[in-house]
């Protein structure tokens, strides 16, 4: 069985997280997958200096501090119309803090309300809660509000 180094693995990760960046910056999975990545670095007991060095030239797209908060919270604040993005947002807040679950539930329901939520993005609000195991009956009510636009859907449908 081959192994690669754990180095080898974060260049070849930031490779892909920086080609991802280039075809499209603000893109909700990129941002969700460089938080991830982030916090993946720090948990490495021991970092390569030459790793280092390319994280510190390329930081501009990976947060060089410890403040993912902030971070989130500014992506969330500059894609608050679209589901997608807040879904991002929101699927980060639970990482980075599990005890905001009852929020991030609420959150994600106001993007029902969202004028150009698509049903895939209704579907993925509903595969979020099943991530985070929301209750029955938060995943209860998040289905019969997203049943009123999309009745004929059948993640929706009554069962």
């Amino acid at each position: 069985m081959l192994t690669v180094p754990v180095t080898e693995k974060f260049l070849l990760a930031l490779k892909t997280l920086l080609a991802a960046h280039s075809i499209d910056a603000e893109n909700p999975t990129l941002h969700w997958q460089v938080i991830r990545f982030r916090q993946a670095l720090n948990s490495s007991p021991t970092l390569d200096p030459k790793v280092a060095e390319v994280l510190k030239v390329n930081s501009g797209i990976v947060p060089a501090s410890d403040d993912f908060s902030s971070f989130n919270d500014s992506f969330l604040s500059k894609h608050i119309d679209s589901a997608s993005h807040v879904q991002s947002a929101l699927r980060v807040r639970q990482f980075l803090n599990p005890a905001s679950k009852g929020q991030n539930e609420k959150d994600l329901f106001k993007t029902l309300e969202l004028p150009r939520i698509k049903m895939d993005q209704a579907e993925a609000g509903l595969k979020l809660l099943q991530e985070w195991k929301s209750e029955a009956s938060v995943k209860d009510g998040y289905t019969e509000a997203a049943r009123s636009e999309w009745p004929r859907d059948a993640a929706f449908a009554k069962s």
